[in-house]
């Protein structure tokens, strides 16, 4: 593009965002319906697929464009080199030597090095680990209970140390040097320990011991494993009726601005407050939780399907898109590559494009963040999207419309899903889908799991004589999947928290912390599971029926109060989840 050309689109994304008309050779650039604004509406940027090079003038839209006829020149490239492998070269260097001026190739070359960065320095960080003492080592150190050596280790290390003791005798040396040392001890190895003791519940001497490890650890740092330990601690003392001994833990969780159990902390204050008959407090805690984490599992369970608390989450205006960013101006031209890159139908170098943008997009301006989730969506990122608007709604909860939730809970293959052999909702369904793969039917994890509901080739293999391609397919996952799932609610007696919980960790495991943490608080149990991947999946996808549910099952409005139940009754096989029970 000549030097004349980039000023003139300049011009027109300056007209764009401040809503001054611009013309154009051959026509005039369409105008947002809000043009004082300079945002369109999101309706009509999702209805009409509008795009902002479409906006910003015909030179960089599609079928003729300049920048178009650059992304097919660009993508063609990459499927050339691909071939040749010559791609293992860097983008950066072949890209410029093979298709000189293509204004594409900078921002692959920038989306190149942060790749490589990033690369770099996970090595760098599993070096430590990879480099350092093995567990067999790290298992010597705590059976001479060398508190300094352990010290040195990280806490992954550290627990995968732990597995090579299968009874707690062996560990007697560490457990008095950690316990018998009035100073602090680096927080990972009490942590561990903790997490340690845990595996011998319900003996009360190990539920004792584990709150002695946790609470020293809460002494000693303010790092992850603090954190981690101040939440399993007070989660044991609630257990064990001793909401004030929690309380002291529980704040800390809940002051911070973000973490992965500042929501939970808020569900547990409330409830000992409300155990405690401080309704005072116990209002107040809700509302912070129902404010700022509005879409939580832990904010809905509070709830209980009150349909004021329900409309009450939704915002009443329709959110402005932004197609450019007036804050970080250096993110509009990869926006602008990933936009025709889809256009030309590319879109895993799309994605690609969007790379750049996603970890710097925090910092731009919330109208264009939308637009950057809903680019992702189009170009086939689902998981994407829905990272990029729950980090939204987290720093602008007004943005918590119906437009909006429905970009953040899509139902595609609905066709499929209302007429699996099982008679199974297929809302539940849509909700597990949404969780393990976005709705990709090609979605493969690092496991080997496989397709839309994620199966594992020798699970599938067990249901029905089965090939790794058929899995990719829609309706022979869809099938598969629904039918393991079915196998597991019936196990379990429609518990679909603990059918999801097998269903994610496998049975074996949701036994033993049925053993282990015995409880009649079902929240109680759920946020105590030890797997963290496992304590969010059951909760998230929990979420995910609700909403699918309040969006797609019930329509436009909100059931009126004490009507989830039987919304939920009138469902085919109806499941047992807590947010529906009184």
């Amino acid at each position: 593009m000549s030097s004349g050309k980039k000023i003139k689109s300049a011009v027109v994304a300056i007209c764009v965002l401040t809503g001054v008309s611009a013309g154009q050779e051959g026509g005039s650039a369409p105008q947002p319906r809000d043009a004082g604004q300079g945002f369109i509406p999101l309706s009509d940027v999702l209805s009409k697929n509008i795009k902002g090079i479409y906006v910003e003038g015909a030179e960089l839209a599609r079928d003729g464009g300049a920048l178009y006829r650059q992304a097919l020149e660009y993508a063609d490239y990459r499927r050339k080199a691909q071939k040749r492998g010559a791609i293992k070269r860097g983008v950066s260097a072949s890209c410029s030597e093979s298709i000189p001026n293509n204004l594409l190739c900078p921002q692959a070359a920038a989306r190149s090095i942060a790749k490589e960065n990033a690369k770099a320095e996970k090595k760098q960080k599993r070096a430590v680990d990879d480099e350092g003492p093995g567990a067999g080592q790290i298992a010597g150190w705590f059976l001479e209970g060398d508190v300094g050596k352990l010290g040195g280790v990280s806490e992954r290390m550290l627990v995968r140390a732990l597995r090579l003791f299968p009874k707690w005798e062996s560990l007697r040396r560490s457990h008095e040097a950690v316990l018998g040392y009035d100073g602090c001890v680096p927080p990972a190895v009490a942590a561990s320990l903790g997490g340690k003791a845990e595996e011998f519940f319900p003996d009360p001497k190990f539920i004792d011991l584990a709150a002695a490890f946790y609470a020293k650890a809460d002494r000693c740092g303010n790092g992850d494993s603090s954190d981690k330990a101040r939440y399993r601690g007070s989660l044991l003392r609630i257990w064990n009726g001793r909401c004030l001994e929690a309380e002291k833990y529980l704040i800390k969780l809940s002051e911070q601005k973000d973490g992965d159990f500042v929501a939970r902390s808020l569900y547990w204050r409330h409830y000992c407050a409300k155990l405690s008959g401080n309704k005072m407090l116990a209002s107040a805690l809700r509302g912070r939780l129902q404010r700022e984490f509005p879409l939580s599992y832990h904010s809905l369970i509070l709830s209980r399907g009150r349909g004021s608390d329900i409309t009450r989450l939704l915002s009443p205006s329709e959110p402005l898109v932004a197609f450019r960013s007036a804050l970080l101006p250096e993110l509009n031209d990869p926006v602008r590559a990933a936009e025709t890159l889809i256009d030309s139908g590319a879109h895993a170098l799309a994605l690609e494009m969007l790379d750049v943008v996603e970890d710097r997009l925090g910092g731009a301006e919330i109208p264009f963040r939308i637009y950057v989730a809903a680019l992702s969506g189009r170009a086939g990122d689902r998981i994407g999207q829905f990272r990029l608007l729950s980090e939204v709604f987290y720093d602008e909860p007004s943005t918590i419309t119906r437009g909006t939730l429905e970009m953040f809970y899509p139902l595609r293959r609905f066709d499929i899903l209302k007429n699996q052999g099982h008679k199974m909702d297929p809302f539940l369904i849509a909700a597990v889908i949404r969780q393990e793969s976005g709705f990709s039917e090609n979605a493969r994890s690092p496991a080997g799991a496989m397709g839309l509901m994620q199966l594992m080739p020798a699970t599938a293999r067990r249901m029905e004589r089965v090939s790794r391609r058929e899995l990719f397919d829609a309706k022979t996952n869809i099938r598969l999947g629904v039918r393991y799932f079915h196998g597991l609610l019936m196990r379990y007696k429609q518990d679909a928290e603990l059918a999801l919980a097998a269903y994610n960790a496998g049975p074996e495991r949701v036994e033993d912390w049925r053993r282990r943490y015995k409880t009649s608080n079902r929240m109680l149990f759920l946020d105590m599971i030890p797997f963290k991947e496992t304590r969010d999946y059951v909760v998230l996808i929990a979420r995910n029926y609700f909403w699918y549910l309040n969006l797609y099952a019930v329509g436009e409005q909100a059931p009126e109060d004490g009507a989830w139940e039987r919304v939920i009754a009138s469902r085919r096989n109806p499941v047992m989840f807590t947010m529906f029970s009184r």
